[in-house]
């Protein structure tokens, strides 16, 4: 399992990282910092979603579809992965067929 990024600046990312929007999440990549030790962040924002209840919901689910497609995640990224509002209504197979095939495009792009 990857380990998590906590601290804000490590949250950072350039307009050049590859990206990929779906309705529930987007999904950016970039370089890891230190060889063999990629990352995976989440963001969830009350700009999208009011309640803390909503948000917690949102990464929660976020998680799970992350341990789904591991195996998919290049060992040589970081990963960010920003919550949006349509999350909630999300279908559990179809969304993680969306981030299975976001895993493949953000590993081909970088």
């Amino acid at each position: 399992m990857r380990t998590v990024i906590k601290k804000y600046k490590d949250f950072e990312l350039s307009d050049n990282d590859p990206t990929f929007r779906t309705e529930f999440f987007i999904a950016r990549a970039r370089p890891t910092r230190w060889p063999g030790d990629a990352k995976y962040g989440i963001k969830s924002t009350k700009k999208t979603l009011r309640r803390a209840v909503d948000r917690n919901r949102g990464k929660r689910m976020l998680r799970v579809w992350i341990r789904g497609c591991e195996k998919y995640m290049s060992p040589d990224l970081d990963y960010i992965f920003i919550v949006r509002a349509r999350i909630l209504d999300a279908d559990f197979t179809l969304a993680q067929n969306l981030m299975r095939t976001a895993m493949k495009k953000l590993k081909t792009e970088n």
